[in-house]
């Protein structure tokens, strides 16, 4: 994907930029980019069902600062880099198929490595380069709702049965890591805690005629 400023958008490569090569040593003009206003983001997803088991497993890895050849993605493949990465597994009841425990867990990793932070500076995921509001709307990021910068790890488990489903969930989230490691809280003061904040949610969705209510 790319991000660009709307007056930024010149012609028809501008707005469907579906040829450029991939690799920035193709389009190098000296400074590591083609010259165009505009960041490049690169991810993979997959997600795979495994439908006896009655389960299903995803994950997406993507660069918010795309390698400049295969050779430097080889040596630092975790430059610029976020994951999500969770599962879900439904448990029948008692050998029946209408009512399930629901198992679920998810770990969103926003924040930089030790490469960004030492060797070569990426930015956070959602802000980058030419265009610094990045992925936003009004202010707003677009992505995770861990933010950017943020780390996130979940994990619930349900009564379901139909459109019913009656459960708990954990959250871990720890705020914006990329400000706290780059201002210096981290690595200079010893490695002080940043902001960790712990979440327990009851949550529930149940259906009456053409009504699906939820909490």
């Amino acid at each position: 994907t790319f991000m660009s400023y709307g007056p930024d958008l010149e012609g028809l490569d501008d707005y469907i930029p579906f040829f450029v090569p991939f690799q920035k040593n193709k389009i190098d003009n000296g400074g590591g980019d083609d010259g165009s206003a505009r960041d490049q983001r690169t991810s993979l997803y997959a997600r795979w069902v495994f439908t006896k088991a009655k389960a299903e497993v995803y994950f997406e890895y993507g660069l918010n600062d795309n390698s400049y050849n295969f050779r430097d993605f080889i040596g630092a493949p975790d430059h610029s880099r976020a994951y999500l990465f969770g599962f879900k597994k439904l448990v029948p009841i008692k050998n029946n198929d209408s009512e399930f425990i629901q198992v679920g867990a998810e770990i969103n990793q926003m924040s930089q490595t030790i490469d960004g932070l030492l060797v070569r500076y990426a930015g956070s995921f959602y802000y980058h380069g030419e265009v610094r509001q990045g992925y936003t709307n009004n202010g707003e990021v677009l992505g995770a709702g861990s933010g950017t910068g943020g780390n996130l790890q979940s994990f619930d488990i349900s009564w379901v049965k139909g459109s019913k489903r009656l459960g708990l969930s954990f959250d871990r989230l720890e705020h914006n890591r990329d400000f706290y490691d780059l201002s210096g809280f981290g690595y200079a003061k010893g490695g002080s805690r940043s902001w960790v904040d712990f979440a327990l949610a009851a949550e529930g969705n149940w259906d009456y005629k053409n009504f699906l209510f939820n909490a």
